[in-house]
Parts: structure tokens; sequence; C-alpha cells
């Protein structure tokens, strides 16, 4: 079992003991979903589309999903806009690193990749249905 696996095996069993909610919640870092940034002018920043394809099957599956920079140069209301015109399906973008049941960053990404990322929340949420 790979260490990402196990990092979010361990959330879901921890979410199970402390949450009562259905909705759970995913924290992303604004960094993982971007591909060739420029710190000063993001339009010409690419998004990751293997990305976008992913957060958006995870949001249409019921996860709630927190974007998040601790960027503190950071503009947040262009970020916001670039967000959604990269037809990102998100609930909320924050500038703080928010309290959640699972965190993608951009060791997660590196470790898994976005498709290895669904495929391992697919299986933690078959595995939450039996159990």
């Amino acid at each position: 079992m790979e260490i990402t696996e196990q990092m979010l095996l361990k959330s879901a069993f921890l979410r199970r003991r402390h949450s009562a909610e259905k909705t759970r919640k995913l924290a992303i870092d604004f960094d993982c979903l971007v591909l060739k940034r420029r710190a000063f002018d993001l339009y010409e920043s690419k998004v990751v589309e293997e990305a976008v394809r992913v957060v958006n099957a995870l949001h249409e599956k019921g996860f709630e999903i927190v974007i998040f920079s601790l960027d503190s140069s950071c503009d947040y209301q262009l970020v916001r806009k670039w967000l959604v015109n990269s037809r990102l399906k998100f609930d909320a973008f924050v500038s703080f690193k928010p309290e959640c049941d699972l965190v993608i960053n951009e060791k997660t990404v590196e470790l898994n990749g976005w498709e290895g990322i669904l495929e391992t929340l697919a299986r933690v949420l078959k595995d939450e249905q039996k159990g």
C-alpha cells in the first residue's frame, strides 16, 4: 500500500470516528492546480486539465471542495476569478489551510498523480459504504 493511500485511508477512518456529516470537505492547495504559474501574471498561467477533471468529478460525488492558498502576495479576487474561468467546480477559496477531512497538496499529487487520487478516494468511499 502506497504512503498516500495509507494517509487517505487513515483520514477516512478518523472521519468515520469523529464526523457524523455525510458531506466530506476536501482542501486543495492552489499550487496543485496550476501547470505553469507566472507570479505577476496569473492569466498567463495554465490550469492542470487533469486536476480540473478529477476535482469536478469529486465535486459531483458530493465532496465540498475548498481551495486554499498560503501565498500572502496573492490577489484573492483575481485568483477566484481565474478558478471560475478554469471551469473548476469549488465551494470556497480561502487564504488559510482549512480544517478538512482530506488535504491534497503538491506531495500528494507527486506521489499518486490526479488519477491515483481519484482512484484512492473511490476505494475509500466504497469501503465506507461497506462498513
